[in-house]
């Protein structure tokens, strides 16, 4: 099959493939980034209205990780749309050999630069997913797609908390709903995954802020994925 047009380009090619998929998330991403980021300084300003000022920093934090999240995805799509590190810098309030040097070749933003790396995200999902292999319930829920699963996560929470956009070429939107759907989700089974995050959180040790902002993201999204009694 060819795109209309006979360039002869298969509409499975993988670059093509990887660019449609990447178009598919940009604009859920966009979002996410202004939903939480909106969502944390709101909470900032209640907290500091109320008195509580270490709450309202706790906040605030969690609402730059997200802004600086946005700020390389921007420079990402700024750079995508032919526009030169000069203007890209100009705009950041940066010279171009500054800008570059921040943020050419994705680097780790926020949370993730903050915990130390995209590799502590890939060591909590690899202990969990070694966890999951021996749990009698998550386990066959699984079945053989251990690998599979752990590598989806891991893009997914990379890309989430501000690193690498490793997660949109290989899955596009996330539509994490649709894409629990077909695998019924009750409420022994978010506990049993909630468990054995909490296990895989605390063994690798993040300073505590992160961890708790990372423990609250795992425990509403496993509430959202929930989809039978």
């Amino acid at each position: 099959m060819t795109h209309r047009g006979g360039t002869g380009v298969s509409a499975q090619d993988p670059a093509v493939r990887a660019a449609q998929l990447d178009d598919q998330s940009q604009e859920f991403w966009r979002a996410h980034f202004l939903r939480e980021s909106t969502r944390s300084l709101s909470s900032a300003a209640a907290h500091l209205a109320g008195g509580e000022a270490l709450e309202a920093l706790y906040q605030a934090r969690q609402a730059r990780f997200f802004v600086e999240a946005m700020l390389a995805q921007a420079v990402a799509e700024a750079r995508a749309a032919g526009h030169g590190w000069d203007r890209v810098g100009e705009a950041l309030g940066l010279t171009g050999t500054a800008a570059r040097g921040e943020y050419e070749g994705g680097a780790a933003r926020g949370f993730v630069a903050e915990a130390g790396g995209v590799e502590v995200l890939a060591r909590i999902v690899s202990r969990f997913y070694g966890k999951v292999a021996a749990d009698d319930v998550l386990g066959p829920m699984y079945g053989e797609d251990l690998a599979g699963a752990a590598e989806r996560l891991r893009a997914f929470l990379t890309q989430y908390w501000g690193g690498p956009r490793d997660y949109s070429p290989l899955r596009g939107h996330p539509r994490l709903q649709m894409r629990h759907a077909p695998f019924p989700i009750n409420g022994r089974a978010r506990e049993a995954w909630l468990r054995l995050m909490a296990e895989a959180l605390t063994e690798e040790g993040l300073p505590a802020p992160l961890e708790r902002m990372f423990w609250e993201y795992l425990v509403d999204g496993a509430h959202a994925l929930t989809n039978t009694g």
